[in-house]
């Protein structure tokens, strides 16, 4: 009886192979023969589920948002009021998801700091590459509903101060998160001071409430 493939884990594997080449020697490297080396896999393999380049670093930047995306904020979604959310993070409070979700992409390690150094290069190169442009942005949008619609729920709840603006603040918050672990990769910060940073702001937030 033939064995049954994992066509997800295929595609996986072929994802963390295109990232390991961006992280060691760029997006200019990437090329269906460096990724299928990379993986262990024949070019044929590769070919059969990306007929091209460009698009097997669609999907791999896809692969790279979704994973962002639910270490952020689990896998629930946000529904039209908000207060479903909750159970997007097992037990954890309104204010410990916002958290979460503004220090996901803080480089703590190694590891990390690859990660944001891949998906820096694909904001570059989205800049100019409009379908790669739609992915980034689908993720991005993704998170700023999520993080509004905690926002509204809090602000409804009368959890945050009433001057805040849950749209606005969602803006605002992840502005602050993305030039933070910018600042993070270039040395301009530590790890800790971007953390302290975001729990500064969120304290900001929720007017001494825990």
């Amino acid at each position: 009886m033939p064995r049954q493939v994992d066509h997800t884990q295929r595609r996986r594997q072929i994802a963390h192979a295109v990232w390991t080449v961006m992280a060691t020697r760029g997006l200019d490297a990437v090329s269906l023969r460096e990724v299928a080396a990379e993986a262990g896999v024949s070019m044929g393999r590769v070919q059969h589920y990306f007929p091209s380049k460009d698009a097997m670093i669609l999907h791999a930047c896809e692969a790279m948002a979704e994973a962002a995306y639910e270490r952020a904020v689990g896998t629930a979604a946000p529904d039209g009021d908000g207060r479903d959310v909750q159970v997007a993070s097992a037990g954890a409070t309104p204010r410990q998801m916002i958290r979460t979700v503004l220090l996901t992409g803080i480089p703590h390690d190694d590891a990390h700091r690859a990660g944001a150094s891949v998906w820096f290069a694909f904001l570059t190169k989205a800049a100019v590459w409009p379908e790669l442009a739609d992915v980034v942005r689908r993720q991005l949008d993704d998170g700023q509903a999520f993080l509004t619609s905690i926002l509204r729920a809090e602000h409804a709840a009368g959890s945050l101060r009433r001057d805040v603006d849950p749209a606005s603040e969602a803006v605002a918050l992840l502005a602050l998160a993305d030039g933070l672990v910018l600042r993070v990769m270039v040395g301009s910060l530590i790890p800790q001071a971007a953390t302290d940073a975001v729990d500064h702001r969120i304290d900001e937030l929720f007017a001494g409430m825990r």
